[in-house]
């Protein structure tokens, strides 16, 4: 054998070095976990899909409060009766104001409800706030006030 076969025979060609990061990243968690992760939910999880079902149910409370108050209306009064100014000789219906009153306030505390389940499970990027909640609970606040401002006289509490 010749000089120039045993060095080829000895030395093995070596792959092109792969380029390092720098120091400071080469075992950090958060180099690996920004690698690594990969969001596996395409959909809300149950707690967020409640919360819509929540707000749907809190919107239960204001239609059974106007159901309530049209069927505590004294017979008489109307249009005309207002327009004229006529005395209705019926009162209003005292018991049913008061479940009326009461629808509200439960819609509210279960839009409070969602509300606070919904802030606690913010938890994705993609997770919103609620719209619906927000605008029952406001919605729910202003018929309380209207309410209180219109119907309290005739409550009898």
């Amino acid at each position: 054998m010749s000089e120039q076969e045993k060095t080829e025979s000895v030395v093995t060609p070596q792959p092109p070095a792969e380029p390092q990061p720098p120091a400071e990243q080469i075992n950090t968690v958060s180099t690996i976990l920004q690698r690594q992760w990969v969001e596996r939910r395409r959909r809300p999880d149950w707690v967020m899909r409640s919360v819509t079902v929540v707000a749907l149910i809190g919107w239960t409370g204001p239609i059974i409060a106007f159901i309530l108050l049209e069927r505590a209306r004294p017979e008489g009064a109307g249009f005309f009766s207002g327009l004229f100014d006529i005395t209705v000789l019926n009162p209003w219906n005292s018991s049913l104001l008061r479940w009326a009153f009461v629808s509200i306030v439960s819609s509210l505390i279960v839009t409070s409800v969602g509300m606070f389940i919904n802030t606690k499970r913010k938890r994705r990027k993609t997770d919103r706030f609620n719209r619906l909640l927000i605008v029952l609970g406001a919605f729910s606040i202003v018929l309380i006030v209207f309410f209180l401002a219109n119907y309290a006289k005739y409550m009898h509490m």
